[in-house]
């Protein structure tokens, strides 16, 4: 499929949604999103965001790297990650919690009591269908638990968490189905114009969502200078490429990096052990070499006064 006709293609979403430049892409398709299912610690229409860096690099011999499509801080307190999925995955959910663990994790919190925790939402936008089981239902909420610890996911996308009920508000998980949406869903509904966009490989269908609508009209146009000519596409590509190269890199000198300190502490605790056993021999012999030569004194002594005395002995019988 060429892949100006599958909008999930990592390139194109991250340039449409990881992009200065389009906030207010980004800002639309949350704000549909939280209007079709609400959380509670999204408590205003989102008006801010800061992207933050993508990789999540690693601290610890043997962890796993993640490496999300759109990282960002929504108005200065809500973490939210956006997967694009153009595939059946399996394992979605395992890595949906894995990467929503290391957002967690990884926050700053040195010197601050737990409940400045800032929530973390993963949003997976999925053009194939991954939950069969709801053949109807195009939304699904997971992740978060209440007191009795039973699921509150949407069976209907009318489901919502209920605030009363949630054991946190800090971790939750959005699973939204493209195509279902588009087949489902309101059509007037911006979540599912989005949807329709960014899963629809129908030209006609693309150009009926921009009439009297300014955003798509403005996201014809950023896909019109994407895939206009080779050398934007190549530009991104080149730009991704480079930064994983680039991450790639880093892990590996921050690997060997580690490795030499490693060494470096394991010679200097030899040689501090070697130095500190050589100490403590040199100083139990010097310990044991004064014992034995005052014990040498103290027996040449005991025989100097043998023979006094064995010499006052014959001069006492010679009288």
């Amino acid at each position: 499929m060429d892949k100006f006709k599958n909008r999930l293609n990592d390139a194109y979403f991250k340039y449409l949604f990881f992009n200065y430049n389009f906030l207010h892409f980004l800002f639309d398709l949350l704000n549909c999103i939280f209007e079709k299912c609400p959380l509670p610690c999204v408590t205003e229409k989102i008006t801010k965001a800061t992207l933050e860096d993508r990789e999540l690099l690693t601290y610890h011999e043997g962890e796993k790297t993640a490496r999300l499509d759109v990282n960002t801080i929504i108005n200065d307190n809500i973490i939210i990650d956006i997967e694009a999925q153009c595939k059946v995955d399996k394992t979605i959910v395992n890595r949906s919690l894995f990467y929503a663990s290391r957002l967690l994790s990884t926050q700053q919190m040195e010197g601050k009591p737990y409940d400045q925790v800032q929530p973390v939402i993963i949003i997976n936008i999925l053009k194939e269908n991954h939950f069969p089981d709801k053949p109807n239902d195009y939304i699904t909420i997971s992740g978060t638990t209440d007191i009795t610890n039973n699921i509150i996911a949407s069976d209907t996308v009318t489901t919502t968490p209920n605030p009363q009920t949630l054991l946190t508000d800090k971790q939750h998980f959005i699973f939204i189905e493209a195509c279902k949406c588009v087949k489902f869903g309101d059509p007037n509904h911006r979540l599912t114009k989005w949807m329709t966009y960014l899963s629809s490989t129908t030209d006609d269908v693309i150009q009926d969502l921009a009439k009297n609508d300014k955003i798509f009209q403005q996201v014809l146009e950023a896909e019109k200078a994407f895939r206009g000519t080779t050398s934007k596409m190549s530009e991104y590509s080149f730009y991704e490429s480079a930064r994983n190269k680039i991450a790639f890199e880093a892990m590996q000198v921050k690997a060997e990096a580690k490795a030499e300190a490693k060494a470096e502490a394991k010679a200097e605790a030899k040689a501090e052990a070697e130095a500190e056993v050589a100490e403590t021999v040199a100083k139990v012999t010097a310990e044991a070499e004064a014992k034995v030569a005052e014990a040498e004194a103290r027996a040449a002594e005991a025989e100097t006064k043998t023979a006094e005395a064995e010499a006052r002995a014959a001069e006492a019988e010679a009288k």
